[in-house]
């Protein structure tokens, strides 16, 4: 099925962020990649911090965005309904969202208690 949808991928991006020019001498970053096992507000903040010198390019980050991901990450990525994201705002939300549960959890009192 993965790879069914990849071969006739529609791109996520609105017409707007698909038509979005890069600025002018634009060097991609390094980005951490993130597999989707690892908390994803983490990933979020590293990439942000990659490109914070281009966060006002909406389409820009929405354009980078998978270059920071692999695996499942990737894969949930490319399955994406065609044109379901307006701004990177969406997309940090539907990550986010989609990879909560690899989030870990802080211990609190409650957990000592429970040994």
């Amino acid at each position: 099925m993965v790879e069914h949808a990849i071969r006739g991928f529609a791109s996520p991006f609105s017409t707007e962020i698909l038509r979005e020019q890069l600025p002018h001498r634009f060097v991609q970053p390094k980005f951490k990649l993130c597999n989707g096992t690892t908390d994803p507000y983490n990933h979020i903040l590293a990439f942000r911090h990659s490109m914070a010198l281009y966060e006002l390019y909406d389409g820009l980050m929405c354009h980078l965005f998978p270059s920071g991901l692999e695996g499942a990450a990737l894969t949930w990525f490319y399955l994406l309904p065609p044109v379901s994201i307006r701004t990177f705002e969406d997309l940090r939300i539907i990550f986010a969202e989609h990879f909560i549960y690899s989030r870990r959890r802080k211990k609190d009192l409650g957990d000592l208690m429970k040994i």
